[in-house]
C-alpha cells in the first residue's frame, strides 16, 4: 500500500519550499526497510538448526497448527515433543553454564552425541 504524499510549494520572500506531510501511520521507505531487516535476522537465528536444536520439532508444531488451525487439540502430542525438546536443550545449556563450558548450546556434530547420552542413561534408569 502506497502512502498518500501531498507535496506543498510554499513562497518565503525570493525562496520556494517544498513540503512532504504523509499520513501519520505510515512509515518511511527506510524504516520499513530497517523493520524487515530485524525481523528477518530474528526469524532465521531462531530457525536455523545451529541456533536452534529443536528447529526440527518447532516447524513441525507450527505446520500441525496451520493446518489443524480450528481444532489445536489434534496437535498436542507435536507441542508437548516440542516443550520436551526445548527444556532438554535448556537443562543442557544450563548444566554447561554451571560447569563454565562455552559455548552454551552445542554445535550440531556434538547434539547427535549427546543425544544419544541422555538415552542410554534414559534405558539404564
Amino acid at each position: 500500500m502506497r502512502s498518500n504524499i501531498i507535496f506543498l510549494q510554499l513562497f518565503f520572500g525570493k525562496q520556494l519550499f517544498s513540503a512532504h506531510i504523509m499520513e501519520a501511520n505510515q512509515l518511511s521507505e527506510a524504516e520499513r526497510s530497517n523493520q524487515r531487516r530485524i525481523k528477518n535476522r530474528q526469524s532465521t537465528e531462531f530457525n536455523n538448526e545451529i541456533n536452534n536444536p529443536c528447529s526440527k520439532e518447532h516447524k513441525m508444531a507450527n505446520e500441525c497448527s496451520v493446518k489443524h488451525f480450528e481444532d489445536r487439540d489434534k496437535c498436542k502430542a507435536y507441542f508437548a515433543n516440542y516443550r520436551s525438546c526445548m527444556e532438554f536443550w535448556t537443562n543442557i545449556k544450563a548444566e554447561r553454564r554451571r560447569e563454565r563450558i562455552r559455548p552454551l548450546l552445542p554445535p550440531p556434530e556434538e547434539r547427535e552425541q549427546i543425544l544419544r547420552d541422555a538415552r542410554s542413561k534414559a534405558k539404564l534408569s
